[in-house]
């Protein structure tokens, strides 16, 4: 069963690489979009905590501990860490096989947390507002 982590900023923070986004999307024409914001996102195959915990606990400590900043941002699992009320989203991940350096750096954090994954994936989403 996968997990996914979402980690987003706080709605009272601005979120720079959104409104990077939306200016591309303006510039190449697509000017509906009204906002976007983006969010890190983990998947975790397999994933069990200190001790044996189940797969919801072992989420919510890393989410807690590990993955997002507890001042600047907020994480969710298995659902979206921004507001409610997008139109769209758009999810980019490296293609299978291909090298990602947070993966790595995660193996090990679990290891240091005493958590395990079978598998751990990365992407990034982007949620468009606007009118759909």
């Amino acid at each position: 069963m996968f997990v996914r982590i979402e980690v987003a900023l706080r709605t009272q923070y601005r979120d720079l690489v959104g409104e990077t986004i939306l200016a591309s999307l303006r510039r190449e024409g697509l000017a509906q979009a009204t906002g976007v914001h983006m969010a890190r996102v983990y998947h975790f195959s397999g994933l069990t905590g200190r001790g044996g915990s189940d797969w919801r606990s072992a989420a919510a400590s890393l989410g807690r501990t590990l993955l997002a900043d507890p001042v600047a941002e907020k994480f969710a699992v298995d659902e979206p860490a921004v507001e409610k009320g997008f139109s769209g989203i758009v999810e980019v991940a490296r293609k299978p096989g291909v090298m990602d350096p947070v993966e790595a750096s995660l193996i090990k954090a679990l290891s240091d947390a005493g958590c395990h994954a079978d598998v751990i994936r990365t992407s990034k989403r982007y949620y468009l507002f606007g009118p759909a």
